[in-house]
């Protein structure tokens, strides 16, 4: 799969500020089957995170009142925006140590097959205490110039919020408010506090992705409750590059050829032919013996086991549901070898709300199958898809080399971590904005 590009390191220094936005692989989530944990649900619920106290106070529960949290996917011209507001209430504030404690809920909302019953499944778990250290500082004429002028955020009185929460290496800083109270609207300056002077460097939030990557996050405070939204801005063609030759679905058709048909079995769906996979591909290509003779933006000429393959997409498309919260997609591919071609046909919508949690779409439903609390076996619905996947698997095994199968000796089984749960690809593709909002909002 893709090495992610991954930030978070040096956002954390940049951005670092209270809780985390839930699962960095994007809006599906659910039930973990390894950890048994809910992980965040279609951009509205849950977090990844049990239940617990981080201040100390291990004897205090706390519910998920008053904790929202919501993910938006939008287009603006060439941009590519990710917007994510949460909602946190305040159940301290330690006005002389300037210490405060909010609380993270722990909520899931999964769409559940068991049986022919399928139901959409709220849980709450016990929440999480957050610990924060702030305080108040104020900024030299240059450190006000430079917020002021190259950020473009709005100072008082020169003082910036100094926002210290576990796990930061770094204390972050926040203008826009003043001194006398922490109520009112802070804004996320990029830079993080280091020896009483501010330490800001946009070239390390925008590594990776350009330099016309943006990102902003606003805080408000009020006597009960925290609330942030923040935003990631990135080109567009950053973010939805189509190189279908360097996506999973390569690695998969290369697998498939090679005689590991659980491949297409289990992780054919069309989100697989976006993203982009280029190092994992071409390690597979190698370690399977694949030769590519040329290659095209819509079609590449490979051989594979001694036999010549072509594979031609013609048609991909990409677009935004109506809501907003995910991605639908649309696909056509052809794999021809010796007068035979095989055709792969499909559409995916990338989220199941509770409105297309309906036992009449059961027969789209994508996700994984677990063991539930009472050792039910359920199916948690993570994406819809309609494709001819089987009648696709039995062309492409009657176009493999037939002295491939079984799998080479030698040639690297498929990791057990590659289930059909992953939706890699797809995800992948937005992970360069959900990244940023771990560092915006990190775990403390």
């Amino acid at each position: 799969m893709t090495k992610k590009i991954s930030v978070l390191a040096t956002l954390c220094l940049l951005l670092g500020c209270l809780a985390a936005c839930g699962d960095s692989t994007g809006t599906s989530g659910g039930h973990d089957p390894e950890s048994g944990e809910s992980s965040s649900s279609n951009g509205v619920g849950g977090s990844s995170s049990s239940g617990g106290s981080g201040n100390g106070a291990s004897s205090v529960s706390y519910g998920s009142e008053g904790w929202s949290m919501d993910i938006r996917f939008a287009f603006e011209g060439d941009r590519y925006l990710v917007t994510i507001a949460q909602a946190y209430p305040i159940v301290g504030n330690d006005e002389d140590n300037h210490v405060l404690t909010l609380v993270r809920g722990n909520r899931s909302e999964d769409c559940v097959v068991s049986g022919n019953d399928v139901s959409w499944r709220v849980v709450e778990r016990e929440g999480r205490a957050l610990r924060s250290e702030y305080g108040f500082g104020t900024l030299t004429a240059a450190e006000e110039a430079f917020v002021r002028d190259t950020l473009r955020l709005p100072v008082v009185d020169g003082v910036y919020l100094r926002l210290f929460a576990e796990g930061d290496e770094l204390p972050a800083a926040l203008v826009g408010g003043d001194s006398s109270s922490l109520s009112g609207t802070w804004y996320a300056t990029q830079c993080a506090v280091r020896d009483g002077a501010l330490d800001c460097d946009h070239a390390r939030l925008t590594a990776g992705y350009g330099p016309d990557t943006t990102a902003s996050a606003s805080y408000v405070f009020s006597d009960r409750s925290m609330s942030v939204t923040a935003v990631v801005g990135v080109n567009r063609n950053d973010a939805f590059a189509f190189r279908p030759f360097d996506s999973w679905f390569m690695e998969i058709l290369y697998s498939a050829l090679s005689g590991y048909y659980s491949w297409l079995e289990e992780l054919l769906s069309p989100a697989e032919l976006f993203g982009d996979d280029a190092e994992d591909v071409a390690e597979a290509a190698a370690d399977l013996g694949v030769s590519v003779l040329s290659r095209t933006e819509n079609a590449q000429t490979f051989v594979l086991g001694g036999r010549e393959y072509r594979m031609v997409v013609d048609s991909a498309r990409e677009t935004l549901n109506e809501k907003g919260t995910g991605f639908e997609m649309v696909v056509g591919v052809e794999v021809s070898s010796g007068g035979v071609a095989c055709r792969y046909a499909g559409w995916e919508n990338e989220t199941v709300d509770r409105e297309s949690c309906k036992a009449e779409n059961i027969g789209l439903f994508d996700g994984y199958t677990t063991k539930d609390d009472d050792g039910s076996t359920v199916f948690y619905a993570e994406s819809m898809v309609r494709d001819n996947a089987e009648e696709f698997l039995a062309c492409i095994k009657s176009i493999a080399p037939q002295d491939v199968s079984p799998a080479p000796a030698g040639a690297v089984a498929p990791p057990p971590a590659r289930d059909g749960r992953a939706k890699a690809s797809l995800r992948k593709s937005r992970s360069l904005g959900l990244s940023f909002f771990h560092a915006l909002i990190p775990d403390p």
